[in-house]
């Protein structure tokens, strides 16, 4: 019975990711490379805001990319897209980087193999513990820890399923590898050692795209809910039951035997114990297969939206990001930190101009008809924001502001 009401969810929830109505969304803005913890180099992240969004506490969904525990990286595709297109919906979202393996032929030992995944589990929950500790210190990413998100693209789902469904190595309930419990203690435990310790870090749901867990014993009642999308002939990440780096092992050039269970091993299992959970299946499809499909990329981004009780709609590109210097001409703004007023020259191709604190809210708006201007910050709380101008041709640029 448990199996035919989670079918019937799923085909509804699929037909209302299709139909739904375009509901309000946001424009974005991006802040790359912000350090999500001082203890590994990789641990860097880019967060998305929505732009202009009510006031008050959102939802928060940080994505993890693809490349086989040895490759890839925050800008990835998928992951960055997925990041972008629920910050428009009203999340604050990430994408990070975390702790890599220096070849996929390192992966054939077992002990290494789940080092590299207990590793990024460790690194994804420093990041969410980062918002965590902002949410205690004056919340300027304006996070509802209540609610708490992660999600992933290949590798980087996997690292989002561990971390929902590894919770406790020491309950002698679950059946847990002992180089998997040699592995996790050595890391600092399930928690991790990667930075922000005694910050929340529990999460709600998971977006698994084409990942899977160790073991399904590890599933128990009352985990997070999970909507995940798989290729059912994929040779990389298995679907069901196999090796992973199947493809690589069958063409003898790569030998491993390490074994995990796929999306859809893990479907009869999370049904079972009363999980919330919605697997859409890619019928003879390899793996990610959305990466080479953009209609198939929108309907895994438009399930996961109202998965996630998100609207489907959402705004294309960056209203804004300190990567984004397109102008023709320098732009001088200065005093930078300034306390009292920023002044801007060089406007000769710009038409306007706004200044956005890192929550996306616009403090500051003008046209500009002339060579210069000056905005007045001294009655704006101390902190960064970002000076955006705007060309008569489209072109736009962003300088970071410091105000003091």
């Amino acid at each position: 019975m448990k199996k035919s009401l989670h079918s019937v969810i799923a085909i509804l929830m699929i037909a209302f990711a299709t139909q739904q109505s375009i509901a309000q969304c946001y424009q974005v803005t991006r802040i790359s490379d912000v350090v999500y913890s001082t203890n590994h180099a990789r641990n860097i992240m880019d967060i998305y805001l929505p732009v202009g969004a009510p006031a008050g506490k959102r939802p928060l969904l940080v994505m993890a990319h693809g490349g086989s525990f040895s490759g890839g990286s925050k800008a990835e595709a998928t992951s960055s897209e997925i990041a972008r297109r629920f910050a428009s919906r009203g999340f604050t979202t990430a994408s990070i980087n975390y702790r890599l393996e220096s070849s996929t032929l390192n992966l054939v030992d077992s002990n290494v193999a789940a080092g590299a995944v207990i590793r990024a589990v460790s690194d994804m929950k420093a990041a969410v513990r980062f918002f965590a500790m902002d949410a205690e210190n004056g919340n300027l990413y304006s996070v509802d820890t209540a609610a708490m998100y992660v999600g992933g693209n290949s590798a980087g789902a996997i690292t989002a399923a561990n971390y929902a469904y590894l919770v406790d190595t020491n309950d002698i309930r679950v059946p847990i590898h002992q180089y998997v419990r040699t592995v996790v203690a050595a890391n600092g435990g399930v928690d991790g050692n990667s930075g922000n310790a005694g910050y929340y870090d529990k999460v709600k749901g998971v977006l698994n795209f084409a990942g899977g867990v160790k073991d399904t014993a590890w599933i128990q009642p009352g985990a997070p809910k999970i909507f995940s999308a798989h290729g059912d002939g994929d040779r990389t990440v298995p679907y069901g039951f196999d090796r992973v780096l199947n493809s690589l092992t069958q063409n003898g050039l790569l030998a491993t035997v390490i074994t995990l269970c796929g999306s859809g091993a893990m479907e009869p299992k999370l049904t079972a114990q009363g999980i919330t959970n919605v697997l859409k299946t890619y019928v003879g499809a390899d793996h990610v297969p959305w990466e080479a499909d953009n209609a198939m990329f929108n309907e895994i981004d438009s399930i996961s939206a109202v998965f996630l009780g998100a609207p489907v709609c959402y705004e294309t590109g960056l209203v804004s990001s300190l990567s984004d210097v397109k102008m023709d001409q320098t732009i001088v703004v200065y005093p930078n930190p300034a306390h009292t007023q920023i002044n801007i020259t060089g406007l000769n191709q710009v038409t306007a101009i706004t200044l956005s604190n890192q929550l996306g809210q616009i403090v500051s708006s003008t046209t500009v008809d002339g060579l210069q201007h000056s905005i007045d910050v001294s009655t704006l709380p101390k902190g960064v924001y970002f000076l955006k101008t705007e060309g008569n041709k489209g072109a736009t640029q962003v300088n970071k502001v410091s105000v003091y």
